[in-house]
């Protein structure tokens, strides 16, 4: 027993003596890099009397903050480490060493006396763990895992920050980035005779060290964006791979020998310079997780691609293949194919045989059709095919009943199958840009959708009900002259249709965002008061000449948006209302003031864009507006006598240039040019402009409307001159940009017309401003694509 108790006591002291040693070490280790808010037990695991694991892989944090009203900064933070002492070399019962997301530009030789290592990684690149995958969603923040991006990205609201923020970690983080990479691996690494796993990606090395090809025992192997120019021959020596990624270099060729690589489940060779693969690629039979040759220079994929039967993902995205084969049949337990960015113009039959399949990507090729055999793909849950050349979908298509997601923009479909309601998981549609002109009355049968995007098409009525509700109705650009009222949207877009009046049944406590700009309606529905919640409506370029009453009690509006309507005069009222109100815009319109109560709207973030109207006063009670207020005023018709009386004391942002303020007093002119540049000599000061003219040919100086209003893609603009002067004639977008200059010369007295074609320009409101001496004027047209 005393011998026993003896054994104990001096196992127990080695203990001590051996992991306080250890512990020294990676103590060091952590305050030469700044980890200072970090223990050796957090970074380290302990085995027997020694530390066997150091987890030292480093981390972003992206930061986000207001720095004043409406206006964010945001930056990333790293923790990483950048230097190692020769001492790790005496932590030598260490099996696992992780010094991903490193910044160091060499290692110290010492580490080959870490003989027993059998995971290393040294990725300066990689804040994340190499099989899993981190994707932010923004809009709280939380995190979801995914498999296209490869670092850790934390948003500002996230767990993790506010955690590192309250225990002080978050100081450990720097704003500064090296960007350091290994140019070389120690020459002792040789010493390394264990290694089951290696990841050198993302160094300068440009080759892989000969002695690499010795072990045999390596599991896995990542060597990407290292600087390869071939294929590595000792990796074919490799014959118990699991895992190899050679990705991001520039390999042209994949040697025939790669079938030694039995064991082979997951190999990725994307983003290289292969333009085609071996037939004996077929004998690696093993790949089960993911084979991708994504983005390389292919032109056709090996009949020997149906010799892997337990493949569960293949990428053959962003290359220059015409066909898929037709033994990909054969990949029978295919969950997801990513062949997108192609020449495809086909698909094999035996494509309906993936009866695993729940995902896949064929955007961006030459598919002119589908074939009837799709619609075997039993469980496919997402479906994109945009950016083809589709003029139907077979009928057999709507047998896919656990399609979720479908992407059929951008193509040239003139309808959707009769049956296109049995469909009965889909939950998002997206069919913008076809030549679409109904929707078949089986979408009724549909449940509940997330959104149903419809727009630019040729549809002129959409009378049958999407699902029982859609969350969000896209219906833009297209020929609408009604509406059904059984939608039942939460978000509704109808802009630039048809349109003289809305269904009052639409409008439900349901629904926060409506857009029924570039119509032709005239007034809206009393019931658009139940639309309490909405948040955002936008009813720009209709003819709406009043805001009805029960509009008014849509009290948590933060945008709206009547610009370029019929509005003479806004409620006195509707600043004591819509006191959530941000953004605000009534641009041409035919206003000749604002309500006093605008004044009262006390939001810390506030737009009011009033330009293009025929305002010449404004109301005392601006003065209340703060310093992060801005205010359109432009191409109006305010004077001196029209400014509010302490316009002096206003530190919110004015825009008044195109206006009538002329012969201002010393010290509002000095406050007017801190507020708008420019102000003075785009200021109309002119005592008149019209001369009259003995006779039936009466002249005037007259800018007209332009014909036709709106138009596509041209339009005639007639003027008129009273005597010979120099004329410019010129096009502005809605912001003021000059966007054209029509005339620019001298013409002599009598009418003038010029064609102004607008075909490289997009959809929206332009001003053609006419200047003739002392004669200027200005008026709006639109054009519509």
């Amino acid at each position: 027993m005393k011998t026993f108790l003896l054994f104990l006591a001096f196992t127990s002291l080695v203990f001590a003596q051996n992991y306080s040693s250890d512990s020294l070490i990676v103590q060091a280790i952590l305050d030469s890099n700044g980890w200072n808010s970090f223990t050796v037990q957090e970074v380290s695991v302990v085995s027997g009397n020694r530390i066997v694991e150091l987890k030292l892989r480093g981390e972003a944090i992206y930061s986000r903050e207001q720095i004043s009203s409406g206006v964010y900064t945001g930056w990333f933070s790293y923790r990483s480490i950048t230097r190692l002492s020769a001492e790790i070399g005496n932590l030598t019962a260490l099996e696992k060493l992780d010094l991903g997301g490193h910044q160091m530009t060499s290692l110290p030789s010492a580490m080959g006396n870490l003989v027993n290592l059998k995971y290393l990684y040294l990725d300066p690149e990689h804040y994340w763990d190499n099989t899993t995958k981190a994707h932010i969603h923004d809009g709280d923040g939380d995190v979801f895992y995914d498999d296209s991006l490869r670092h850790k990205y934390y948003f500002w609201s996230d767990t993790l920050p506010k955690r590192y923020s309250t225990t002080g970690r978050i100081n450990d983080f720097s704003k500064f980035r090296i960007g350091a990479r290994l140019s070389a691996l120690p020459s002792t690494f040789v010493n390394l005779a264990n290694l089951v796993e290696l990841d050198i990606s993302n160094n300068a090395l440009d080759s892989i060290p000969s002695y690499i090809g010795n072990r045999t025992d390596m599991t896995k192997f990542w060597a990407a964006c290292i600087g390869l120019f071939q294929f590595p021959p000792l990796v074919l020596n490799l014959v118990n791979l699991e895992l190899l990624n050679l990705s991001r270099n520039f390999i042209a060729t994949v040697p025939s020998g790669i079938n030694a690589l039995t064991k082979l489940t997951s190999l990725n060779l994307s983003g290289n310079e292969i333009t085609s693969l071996p037939e004996t690629m077929g004998g690696l039979t093993a790949l089960s997780d993911l084979l991708d040759v994504s983005v390389n220079e292919i032109a056709s994929l090996p009949q020997a691609i149906g010799s892997y039967t337990l493949l569960k993902r293949l990428n053959v995205d962003h290359n220059l293949i015409t066909s898929l084969p037709s033994t990909i049949g054969n990949c029978a337990r295919l969950t997801r194919l990513d062949a997108q960015v192609n020449s495809i113009a086909s698909l094999p039959s035996t494509i309906g045989g993936l009866d695993m399949l729940d995902t896949l990507f064929l955007e961006w090729n030459n598919l002119a059709s589908l074939p009837l055999e799709i619609g075997g793909l039993a469980k496919i849950k997402n479906l994109q095919l945009m950016h083809n050349n589709l003029t139907s979908l077979p009928a057999e298509f709507c047998n896919l009943s656990t399609l979720a997601e479908l992407y059929i923009s951008h193509n040239q479909l003139t309808a959707l199958p009769d049956s296109f309601g049995r469909l009965s998981s889909l939950t998002i549609l997206e069919a913008t840009d076809n030549k679409l002109t109904d929707i078949p009355a089986s979408c009724a049968r549909l449940g509940y959708m997330k959104r149903a995007y419809l727009s630019d098409n040729l549809l002129a009525s959409l009378s049958s009900k999407i699902g029982s509700r859609t969350y969000d109705l896209q219906v833009n650009n297209n020929q609408l002259t009604s509406l059904s009222p059984a939608i039942d949207a939460v978000k509704l877009s109808v802009r630039n249709n048809k349109l003289t009046s809305l269904p009052g049944s639409i409008m439900l406590s349901s629904m926060n965002f409506l857009d029924v700009s570039f119509n032709e309606l005239t007034t809206l529905p009393d019931s658009i008061s139940f639309a309490a919640n909405l948040t955002e409506f936008h009813g720009a370029a209709n003819k709406i000449a009043s805001i009805p009453s029960p509009f008014l009690s849509l009290t948590k509006l933060v945008t709206l948006d009547f610009h370029h309507n019929e509005l003479t005069a806004l409620p006195d009222s509707i600043g004591y209302k819509m006191t959530k109100l941000t953004f605000f815009d009534v641009r041409g319109n035919m206003l000749t003031t604002l309500p006093a109560s605008l004044g009262k709207l006390t939001n810390n973030y506030l737009n009011i864009y009033a330009d293009s109207n025929h305002i010449s006063w404004l109301p005392d009670s601006l003065i209340a507006w703060r310093p992060n207020i801005m205010m359109e005023m432009s191409f109006n018709h305010l004077t001196v006598a029209g400014l509010p009386a302490n316009v002096r004391s206003l530190t919110s942002t004015f825009h008044f240039n195109y206006n009538r303020i002329c012969n201002a007093d010393a010290t509002l002119d000095y406050w007017l040019r801190g507020k708008t540049s420019g102000y003075q000599v785009t200021q109309d000061c002119s005592s008149t402009n019209v001369t009259a003219v003995s006779g039936s040919n009466a002249l005037v100086n007259m800018l007209s409307q332009n014909t036709p209003n709106p138009f596509n893609p041209s339009t005639s603009i007639n003027f008129s001159i009273t005597s010979p002067r120099h004329v410019t004639l010129q096009i502005y977008d809605i912001k003021g940009g000059l966007v054209a200059s029509l005339v620019n010369a001298s013409q002599q007295a009598g009418r003038h017309s010029v064609i102004w074609d607008a075909s490289g320009l997009g959809s929206g409101i332009y001003y053609y401003r006419l200047v003739a001496g002392d004669f200027k004027a200005i008026k709006k047209c639109i054009v519509i694509k």
